[in-house]
């Protein structure tokens, strides 16, 4: 509106009403059809004093990825799903946008259309740069032969074997008892006197599963603009 207002009106061009229009609407990539909006819109505008309110969701060519706010909403919401996860699914998008406080947000903005299917959650990955595909694995850094590490490994494989094994029953590979120490190893230091202290080895496992762990595709992250 305001450049076809500044072409019509300049004293430096000529241009009919319609010329400016049209201009101006094949300077954003479309033609005669906005050429003839852009003209309906400065009619209401002279009418009512009104300027018109885009409203995502009315025409088919709408996206409520056009809406920055939403945009960058949904791409922090996927980024915390698939950091949490690894992967997600189209559905989560459905989901998310289904949510309460999506659902509060689109209301206020006065979104008509309030909900998407599978295949737009698709259409709407692709175009924030997320892809489908086989989930690679990560780098992995060895460290164990830093200084540091051998340094501590070093001190405490000389503890374990001087301090601690000597007070443990230990066990071969059947589960038979192998060496029981004396009542004297188990005694503690003189402010213990008359005590005995035996050292019982507890072992745990840190490996933690997911139902997830063997899936080999997924919806991976791509670029998130800013």
């Amino acid at each position: 509106m305001h450049g076809t207002l500044n072409l019509y009106l300049s004293p430096a061009f000529n241009y009919t009403w319609r010329q400016a229009s049209t201009l101006i609407a094949y300077s954003q990539g479309l033609a005669t059809h906005q050429a003839h909006r852009i003209r309906d819109w400065i009619h209401l505008y002279l009418a009512t004093g009104k300027l018109p309110v885009h409203i995502i969701g009315v025409n088919d060519n709408d996206s409520l990825l056009d809406d920055e706010d939403f945009a960058l909403a949904i791409k922090f919401h996927l980024q915390t799903v698939c950091a949490k996860n690894k992967h997600f699914r189209a559905q989560d998008l459905v989901d998310f946008v289904a949510s309460p406080d999506m659902q509060e947000r689109l209301e206020a903005a006065n979104i008509q259309k309030r909900s998407i299917t599978v295949r737009t959650a698709c259409r709407w990955l692709k175009r924030m740069d997320w892809w489908f595909g086989v989930r690679k694995n990560g780098m992995y850094v060895d460290g164990h032969e830093r200084e540091d590490v051998v340094a501590y490994r070093k001190a405490f494989v000389k503890r374990w074997m001087e301090g601690y094994e000597p007070r443990m029953v230990t066990y071969d590979n059947d589960g038979n008892e192998a060496k029981r120490p004396d009542g004297d190893t188990f005694k503690l230091p003189e402010r213990y006197l008359g005590q005995r202290f035996q050292l019982i080895p507890v072992t745990h496992d840190e490996s933690t599963f997911y139902k997830n762990d063997r899936m080999t595709v997924a919806s991976l992250a791509g670029f998130m603009h800013l």
